[in-house]
């Protein structure tokens, strides 16, 4: 079951959107391998319990887990915290020392050895919190960064502490001066401003006289705006589109177009309720200025210890891109789609801790 596990982790990276954070690797393999902090993160708030969940790891043992990550995730948020919400996370930290207690040890003294100081010290979390803020695991991915980076820049086996002597004298040098003289800084490279929708997908006339799936998608947005389909309605149709964030979302036709190794078609959506969706295709009304997203909506949702995970409609729906909130992560075990949302604790690492990797734009 656990190479199992990994397996689907390794695999699941294809759905993981690139803006997320650089691929994961198989942790049954790779667990004494200097995995990153932020293949950890991953591990914990995306992957470990909707795949042990259907692989059927025991479920007392992954509600256990559940409380575990809930726990990590509020220490880890940078929201401001009230007596009322730390009173919260104590008794939360309170009922999973108990069930571990139960699971693990189960009034066993022989079986004492289970119960890892690094667990109990949980229980101090709530007044650290109150103390510091809140915690700061980016801190510790920050130092091992810095200490690898120096590391692979050693050239001297004679004297290795010189060497990396100088070679901080040599930043900090660098630094003053630019302090000094801020024309010395390289600025960073302009981002290529985009419009709101981009990437043109030309409607063919083929399109336009015969059943297509332009057809069902115009068919779609008629039916949304509850008018009379019309074949010849001025519509522009587009692949890409800038979400809140400064964040692009794909469509299915625009990865299908392109050599996307990694998707970023799925979305959350607040309009009454939370939707998520897998976004088809773009499109552009300028005669009443409207812009729509034709997507398949997740139906049938239930929550798995906290996560959303549902099935894929056939049918197609029309939304309001003014309603799209966020992108979103899936994992597809069979049929059923698990939604993962971006980690808040990314949010604490420097590009370089978390491996983002740059999307590549036409």
């Amino acid at each position: 079951m656990a190479s199992k596990l990994g397996e689907e982790i390794e695999q699941a990276v294809k759905t993981l959107p690139s803006s997320f954070c650089s691929p994961i690797r198989n942790p049954y393999k790779k667990h004494q391998s200097q995995y990153k902090a932020y293949e950890w993160m991953a591990l914990l708030h995306w992957y470990i319990i909707p795949i042990a969940w259907e692989l059927g790891f025991d479920k007392e043992v992954l509600e256990n887990f559940m409380q575990f990550v809930n726990i990590v995730e509020v220490a880890m948020s940078h929201t401001p915290k009230s007596d009322g919400d730390l009173a919260a996370l104590y008794n939360l930290i309170k009922s999973f020392l108990e069930e571990f207690e139960r699971l693990y040890v189960q009034n066993d003294p022989a079986k004492v050895s289970r119960c890892r100081l690094c667990i109990w010290q949980l229980i101090h979390i709530p007044v650290h919190i109150a103390w510091n803020g809140s915690i700061r695991f980016g801190s510790q991915a920050t130092v091992e960064w810095a200490i690898g980076e120096i590391g692979h820049k050693v050239r001297s086996k004679k004297a290795p502490f010189a060497n990396i002597a100088t070679m901080l004298f040599e930043r900090a040098s660098i630094k003053v001066l630019s302090l000094r003289y801020p024309f010395l800084n390289v600025p960073p490279k302009e981002k290529k401003r985009r419009g709101h929708l981009y990437q043109s997908l030309p409607i063919k006339k083929v399109d336009i006289d015969g059943p297509s799936e332009y057809y069902d998608h115009l068919a779609a947005i008629c039916d949304y705006l509850k008018i009379t389909l019309n074949p010849d309605i001025c519509v522009q149709r587009w692949g890409k589109c800038v979400i809140p964030g400064d964040i692009t979302l794909r469509s299915r036709m625009s990865e299908e177009a392109g050599q996307a190794s990694r998707s970023s078609r799925y979305f959350e959506a607040q309009e009454e309720g939370s939707i998520f969706g897998e976004a088809l295709a773009f499109y552009y009304l300028p005669e009443q200025d409207h812009r729509f997203v034709v997507y398949h909506q997740l139906v049938e949702t239930v929550d798995v210890l906290g996560r959303w995970c549902g099935v894929w409609s056939e049918d197609c729906m029309v939304l309001n891109i003014s309603s799209i909130t966020k992108l979103v992560g899936i994992w597809k075990y069979g049929l059923k789609v698990h939604i993962l949302r971006k980690h808040a604790g990314l949010e604490m690492l420097d590009a370089e801790e978390y491996g983002t990797e740059e999307q590549q734009e036409e």
